[in-house]
């Protein structure tokens, strides 16, 4: 998690910026015929002038897995060029992976070929994530999640406390490999783990406040990145978004 707090202090920023194409059908042939170049290389070019823009303001950049899977094999290759455009600016990859071990080495080495600083990973599939680490990919765990599913607030006999509690207390011992994944209840969250790195989504389509995201702040300015996918994406002008929401941070934080 080093890699984070020191492209946060570079930047002056806290903000991860999402880059998830939106999944559109394949275009009929009529339509084919009329566009200057195929949906993959706009997409490319997109892509890559959105990190070319934004780099300044981004603490980190995150993929969802789940958009280039969409794409097939092109999808894949367009997600392993990434990396080559987010040169040395932290890159995440959003899978919420887990199984068993020889799975999980599987995708722990799609990782690691993906370049990725840190993956997002499911914790109900046990809370061993050593494929990672090994490989140094930090490992974000689903702590509390914006969709609040019943799941993370079922309430533990063993504890008294909730799923999702259990989760972080356990991530919580060992911060310099292992951050949480908090898009709800950052207050509670930072007081159960504080020293503990927070990936937070929710800001702009997902409907989450600045005030409430930065709860899960440390006292140093660090520990926190504060993802937004949609808002940049569909931006007419990408940078001044991110500049705008950095600066928000920055504003809110001052107080």
């Amino acid at each position: 998690m080093q890699r984070f707090a020191k492209s946060v202090l570079k930047t002056s920023s806290i903000l991860c910026i999402g880059l998830d194409p939106p999944v559109v059908p394949a275009p009929q042939k009529k339509v084919a015929k009329i566009l200057p170049v195929p949906a993959s290389m706009a997409t490319a070019g997109q892509i890559k002038s959105i990190i070319t823009k934004t780099r300044p303001y981004a603490a980190a950049f995150k993929v969802n897995l789940a958009f280039y899977l969409a794409r097939g094999s092109k999808g894949i290759d367009l997600l392993l060029r990434i990396q080559d455009w987010t040169k040395d600016t932290p890159l995440i990859l959003d899978g919420k992976f887990n199984d068993i071990d020889n799975t999980l080495e599987g995708y722990a080495q799609f990782a690691a070929n993906a370049g990725a600083t840190a993956v997002t990973a499911s914790p109900y599939m046990g809370d061993g994530f050593s494929q990672f680490t090994k490989k140094s990919i930090g490992v974000f765990v689903l702590g509390t999640t914006t969709n609040r599913p019943e799941l993370q607030s079922l309430e533990l006999a063993s504890d008294a406390g909730t799923l999702a509690r259990h989760v972080a207390l356990r991530t919580g011992d060992n911060p310099a490999q292992y951050g949480l994944v908090v898009g709800d209840d950052a207050a509670m969250m930072r007081e159960l783990c504080p020293e503990t790195w927070f990936l937070s989504p929710g800001l702009g389509a997902q409907g989450k406040s600045d005030k409430e995201l930065l709860q899960g702040i440390r006292p140093d300015g660090l520990g926190l990145l504060i993802n937004a996918s949609r808002s940049i994406w569909q931006a007419s002008d990408p940078a001044l978004e991110a500049s705008q929401i950095q600066a928000r941070m920055q504003a809110y934080f001052s107080k």
